[in-house]
Formats: C-alpha cells, structure tokens, sequence
C-alpha cells in the first residue's frame, strides 16, 4: 500500500498522463430550479397544492392561509373565520365536484378521490358577514397517471363510530392477540422485556413510594406520568399485582386542579412537557376503562376535558378561550410548541371523543392536520430543523399516527406520501456514522439523532412500507449498538396491524429537495453503516423558511462528511441556549462587512432563500443555492450564489458570487470554515491552503481565486465566538440571559473557526475553494488556477478542471453568471451587478 501511494505522489506532482473527463461538459441555466409559490412566506400555511402542481395523491392535501392576506400584520385574530372549499372540473365552478361549506379548518382533508377529468381547479372562499363569500384566486391541480387513491370522505363517520374501549393500539377483539405478541415476535419479546424492566426500576423510585398529593411543587410531572404507563402496560403484559399501583396515582394526577405545575403548557406549568399527561391519562382511561369505578372514570373525564380544551382553545389552536388565533398557531404559522401540543392530545381525544365535545373537535382538526400538513416545518419534503430537534419533534408525529391508526384503520395514513419523505430527508442530511450536523438545535452528537431514528424509522417503514427507512433503522441501532423507541408500547403493537418490510438501501446517493431547500449529495447509500465508512458526502440548506426556532441563521451553509468523521461543521455545541450557534458567524457561510443574516428573524420576509440549480452528470453533480435576501436589506447585500461541483464523488470545488448594490460603498466579505475539534492546522500562505486531520482524515481547504489579497485568521476558544469586526460578544450561552442576571458561562466547544477575508474592499467579490479529505493511502491532492474563475484538481490519477464561466477548455464549465441571474428572491427587488 506504500508503494502504491508513493508512485502516485510521484505522478500527480509530475502532472503528466493523467486523464480527465472524457469531454467537456457545461451547465447552464437548464441547470436552474424553477421557483414555487409555495416557497413565498414559506411559514405560513399556504395554498396546497401549489398552481399547476402533478400531485401524487388523488385527492391531493389541502391547505390554505388562515387569512387571504399573508403575512399578518398584527399578533392575533378573532378565531371564528370559516371557510368554503371547492374543487371542480371546470375553472368557473358551475358545478363543483367537492364543496364543503363553513369549515373552520384551513386545512380540511376528508374529501372524497376525484374521477375523470385531467385537470382539477379549487379555491377558497372566506366567509364573513355578506352573502357571498370573498373568494381566494383560483388554481390547478394535474393528477398523476399512477398516483395513490385516498378517498378520505367517509373519516368524519369513522371518528363518530369511535365506541368501546380499550380502542388505542388494541380493541377487546384483538386485545389478548396483541398483548401476547412477546410470544410470537422476537421484537415484542425485546421490548416486553425492556418496559418491564423500566416498570420495576419505577416500583424503587422515591416518587413513587411517596407519590405527590398535589401539585403544587415543581416535578417532573411529565416522566412521572410516562413511568406509570410502563407501568400500566407491564401490568397489562404479565397481569402482576405488584404492578397494580399505578392506577391509584393515575387518579391522583387527574384530581390535580388546572393551574399547578402538571397543567398543560401555558395553563399552569413552567414548560411544554406535561401536555404530555393528557396522552398518558387517555391511554390510562381507555385500556383500564373496565377497570374504574363510574366515580372513577369521572374523575380523568374532567381532567381530560379541561386539558384538552385549554390545549385547544387556549394554545396550539386558538388563543383567549377559543375567542382569537395568533400567529404561533397550528392554523397559522405554527410555533414548535403549538406543534408538539397537538400531538400530545391525540391520544387523550381519542379515548373520549364519543363523551366528551371537545375531545371529538380536537380529534377531528388534529386529524386533518396530520393530513394536510403533517408537520409545520416542512409539509412535503423536509423539516426545517434539522436532525436533532426535527427527529425528536417527530417522535411525536409517529405517536399520534400509530394512536390514530390503531383506533381507526380507515384513515390508511401509510397513504402519506411525507412520512417516507421525512425519513429519506434525516437518513441524507446525516448519513450514518455522522458525527455533528449544524443545521439545528441538538445537532453536536450522533447519539441524540440516532436515538430518536430508533422510534421513527421502524414505524415508518411498517406504515408505509418503505424498505430504505427500515434498513436505516437496522443500521442505526448497529451504529448505537442497540437503542430503544421512546413510547415502546407502540412499538410492541406494530406487529399486529403490519409487517416490516424487506429492507433495501437507496440507490441513488444524491437528492436535492426543491421546495424546502435543501441538497445532500454523497457517494454510498446513507443508509449503508458499512459502505458509509468509505463515503463522502455533503449537506447544503438555502432555505425559504430560513433560520428561525430551533433552526439557526445559515442560509448556504454545508457540513462535510468524509469517510467515517465529520470534517467541516458549524454551529459550536448547537445548544438550545447557544447565542453563537443562531449566528452566521458560526456558520460554514459568509458574512458581509462581519453582518449576519437577519430576516429569517423578522418573520415577513417572502422567503431567505432558495435552491436555483441542480444537476447530475457524469462524474459530477452541481448545484447552487442563492441566499441573498438572508441578510436582509440594511446589509445592502446584491448577490450571494454559492455554487458547488461534487467532482468524482470524491471532493468539492465551491463559487461563491457576491456583490454589494450599485449605491454602496466597496466592502469585505468574510468566507467561514469551521473544524472540530480543535486539531493541528497547517497553512501555506503561499498556495493559501490549510491542511488537517480528523481522525483518520487527512483534508485539504485550498483558495485559488483573489488568493494573494486573502487573509486567514485561525480563531479558537473563546475568541472564536468574538466577532472580530463587529466586537459582537458571543461567549454568554443563553440568548435569553437578562441584563445583569449572573451565568456562568460554560466552556466553548475546541474548534478551529476560519475567518478568510480579502485586504481591498471591492464591491463584488468571488472566492473559489476546493476541499478534498482524503484516506489514509490517498497521495496529496495539486490545487492550482485554471483562467480566472476556474481551478484544476489532480487527485486519485485524474485531472480535472472546472470553471465558473463559459470556458470550452475545462471538463466543467458551469455559466455561472447566467445561473445566478436566475433568482427571484433578492434582498430589495434591484438588478444584480
């Protein structure tokens, strides 16, 4: 192996007889993305399906915005709006095909499939006080050939027949067949095993020897609840009167009064987490129905009944005791909480929606949002959030479907084309053995993700039958070695109601997601634990959404996998309380006269990015993102196109195209790289390139464009989270730290932040960089100038150029100023330089 690697250091350097692509290739605006009108205020609800979309789905998930006008301009309003949904062959809807009137439901999905006629029209018409109401405009839907038939017209029956109990994940028919699955289930045996040993622990715990009589006092409410459903299902499982407890203490939390610390968010406690009891106490109500007395039963009735309506009328849904809506609402623009809320009460609607008013209108609205929405940050292609917290958040998604599911078979929600969608998103954004994503809260550490894959994965695949989320599910818990879900009493159901299926890993390694906009690009399945180990791959998000909640302000931003490790990746300890993970600056993007991007945290901007272009060819894939309007317009920024070539699946050639509007003065742009942790860097200001190891990974991070003006300035520990133009201050970890108020600060993350600027200001700048990992037996990359905007790369006994601009020479031409002239979200609406 020696020998091999030196003779190719002996040929690379002589730069003699290596090939290149067999004929030149050029990428121009066939390469671009078109724009969809879904993607403006892309964090509102909006109209879906988007005008002239081919939907997958006969009939197709309805949305629409709670007013016509988006966005609102004040924080609330009066909750009673209705709606009038019509969907016809003909675009002056004589005769509409669907009309459903008066729904307050801005995402109404219990409509029947459509038959005959190619072409769909629909509109919205928000009533008020006149005769008519004021109708929205009208768009056009196109049903594809082979796409799924999911009639949904006879839900609302099927939610009114709710009768009986037990009715959540089993029913007194099958109810012994299901609680006997250890014996017949290898995976059932395993996760009986493991609640029983969770239900015994909780028998010891001090808590519950002496369990709270009121609720005054500030407890993990919420884990106390989830402790007493193992041990209620333990009970169920082995009938052990030791376990017999735990139903004086469910009774005890449900005569808790409203307004102590075990009340749901914002009706008494002091975080979102003990919303959850209202899950916990309807599975406690519907498995041991026949099990409570009459007074019994009354008692978790009302608790249910007031939890669900405070959660419903004066949280997630509406606000003021059902009077008025905001803007965090489900309906709206949907607050991670109000997310998290909704899901929670599943399970506590169903169990008595056919008693209790409010538990069937929340079942209901909770329904169609599953439906129609699914999820609030991103309804079709991905979640906003990335890994960390958009796993997690969908833990909560996968419990209610399965509630829902189980109860009622007829809602077929395996038809959802977005389960399958989400998983595929996670499985690429970090392809496993992933170290660090920083595209999100909770992104510094595979454990966290991964743990969180354990419950989606496997319930996805079994939903819906998709074979790549089942083999990531496998290899997830190879990469933990083990791992178990987070509500396992789900998990030990599935078996009766579907099987897992085969399992296959992808066989494309590339996916760009158009709408919410994003790009993973790789060389092995991501979900192959095996084959990723000698992989290389990168994530690259320009959202529309931008960095808002537990998402961070990194419009362009990438992370770099390579070959067992994470080699390039920003946002420090991604902490909930990080200052300096919200901030570009931690970023692997760029800065502009050291400012940040700003209007995802406004909220109005029509959107702060977006994917302009996408395409795979031979021996490469390119794409470009444009996050120009990120900054917002007091930055004065014209123009920021990053342009990215994934050569030879093997290592990346980045454009970056910046310039300031016409009335500004010249300026820098600061070009940032983060490594961590806090390795050995070599540089060589000569070639201006850094060279480092992670792990086994040798990396190369070389500039040829402007490279004698460039300077580098290496910042680590807590100098790192100082802005060295602003002076901003970014040490303190909690964003939320009032003045005055003393914190101690914790240790910064070991990294090395990269700061790579140029000396002369100009007003439009291009940086051109080339990152190559390499293994252990690779032979040193040669990086050097080809023309003006081109660069040529000889690794691996090829050489390859590529350049940024019409050039008949190089093996990769991309047009890139007629690409990135295509855009239609700029910072201001001026023509670009």
């Amino acid at each position: 192996m020696r020998l091999r690697a030196m003779l190719l250091v002996a040929v690379v350097s002589a730069g003699v007889g290596l090939p290149s692509l067999a004929a030149g290739v050029t990428v121009g605006t066939e390469s671009k993305v078109p724009p969809d009108p879904r993607q403006q205020h892309a964090r509102w609800v909006r109209f879906r399906p988007a005008d002239g979309e081919v939907v997958a789905l006969n009939p197709p998930r309805f949305s629409w915005p709670y007013t016509a006008e988006l966005p609102w301009r004040e924080s609330r309003r009066p909750a009673d709006q209705k709606f009038t949904l019509q969907i016809a062959a003909s675009r002056d809807f004589s005769t509409p095909a669907v009309e459903v009137r008066s729904t307050p439901c801005n995402f109404y999905n219990f409509l029947p499939a459509l038959e005959g006629s190619g072409r769909w029209y629909w509109r919205v018409g928000y009533e008020g006080s006149g005769a008519q109401p004021a109708w929205s405009d009208v768009r056009s839907f196109t049903i594809a050939e082979d796409a799924v038939r999911w009639d949904r017209s006879g839900l609302a029956d099927a939610l009114d027949n709710l009768h009986g109990h037990p009715r959540i994940l089993f029913n007194p028919a099958n109810r012994n067949e299901v609680l006997s699955l250890r014996r017949r289930d290898a995976r059932s045996e395993e996760l009986a095993r493991y609640v029983i040993a969770v239900a015994d622990r909780t028998l010891k715990e001090k808590w519950y020897r002496d369990f709270p009589r009121d609720d005054k006092e500030i407890l993990p409410y919420m884990q106390m609840g989830r402790a007493l459903v193992f041990v209620a299902f333990a009970d169920l499982l082995t009938g052990d009167a030791a376990y017999a407890g735990f139903k004086e203490r469910f009774l005890t939390i449900a005569s808790y009064p409203p307004g102590g610390y075990s009340s749901p968010e914002g009706g008494g406690s002091i975080d979102k987490w003990e919303t959850h009891l209202t899950e916990y106490l309807g599975l406690f109500y519907d498995w041991f129905y026949d099990e409570l007395t009459t007074a019994e039963r009354q008692v978790v009735r009302n608790s249910l009944d007031w939890r669900i309506d405070h959660t419903l009328n004066s949280f997630a849904w509406r606000r003021d005791k059902g009077r008025s809506m905001r803007t965090g609402s489900i309906a709206v623009t949907c607050s991670s909480h109000a997310y998290q809320n909704i899901m929670a009460i599943m399970a506590g609607a169903l169990a008595v929606c056919d008693e209790l008013p409010v538990a069937r209108e929340a079942l209901e609205i909770g329904t169609h949002y599953l439906i129609g929405i699914t999820n609030g940050f991103g309804e079709d292609e991905a979640w906003n959030e990335g890994p960390g917290y958009g796993n997690g958040k969908m833990k909560w998604l996968t419990d209610a479907t399965w509630y829902l599911q189980t109860a009622v078979p007829q809602l077929d929600l395996g038809k959802n084309e977005v389960y399958g969608r989400y998983c595929d998103f996670f499985a690429r954004a970090t392809p496993l053995g992933a170290r660090h994503s920083s595209f999100g809260n909770r992104g510094y550490g595979e454990q966290d993700w991964c743990s969180s894959r354990v419950t989606n994965f496997r319930r996805v695949a079994m939903l819906s039958g998709d074979s790549a989320a089942m083999q990531n599910w496998l290899d997830t818990r190879r990469q933990l070695g083990g791992g178990m879900p987070y509500s396992p009493w789900i998990d030990y159901v599935l078996p009766q109601y579907a099987s897992e299926p085969e399992p296959a890993v992808e066989t494309d390694f590339n996916r760009l997601f158009p709408l919410e906009g994003w790009v993973t690009v790789g060389s092995a399945p991501p979900s192959d634990m095996g084959r990723q180990k000698d992989a290389v791959s990168m994530t690259l998000a320009c959202r529309p959404r931008g960095g808002y909640s537990h998402s961070f302000r990194s419009e362009n931003a990438f992370d770099i996998h390579a070959y067992g490790e994470t080699i390039a990746v920003g946002g420090g300890t991604t902490s909930n309380q990080s200052r300096f993970a919200n901030h570009t600056m931690s970023h692997n993007t760029v800065l502009v006269n050291g400012l940040e991007q700003t209007a995802a945290g406004r909220g109005s901007a029509p959107a702060c990015g977006r994917i302009i272009a996408y395409k795979e060819g031979d021996g490469f894939v390119y794409f470009a993102g444009d996050a120009t309007a990120a900054y917002g317009p007091e930055v004065g920024l014209a123009a920021f196109v990053r342009h990215v070539v994934f050569v030879d699946e093997a290592y990346f050639v980045i454009f970056d195209d910046l310039a300031l509007e016409d009335d500004r003065p010249p300026g820098t742009f600061q070009w940032l790289y983060h490594v961590t942790p806090e390795v050995p860097l070599q540089f060589d200001r000569e070639a201006f390139r850094v060279k480092y190891e992670v792990g086994d990974v040798r990396v190369f991070l070389q500039h040829v464009a402007h490279a004698g003006d460039l300077v580098l300035d290496d910042r680590t520990g807590i100098e790192g989270m100082i802005n060295p133009i602003t002076g901003e201050k970014l040490e303190i970890m909690d964003k939320w730290l009032r003045p005055g108020v003393k914190k101690k600060v914790p240790p910064p993350l070991a990294a090395h932040h990269l700061w790579i600027s140029h000396k002369t200001p100009r007003q439009r700048m291009e940086f051109l960089a080339v990152v190559v990992p390499c293994r252990e037996d690779d032979a040193e990359p040669k990086i050097s100038p080809a023309g003006e905007r081109g660069v040529a790369v000889e690794f691996r006994g090829r050489r390859t150029t590529i350049a940024f601009e019409q050039d008949t020479q190089a093996d990769i031409a991309i047009d890139a100023r007629a690409i990135s002239r295509v855009n239609e979200f700029t910072a201001n609406g001026r023509r670009r330089p």
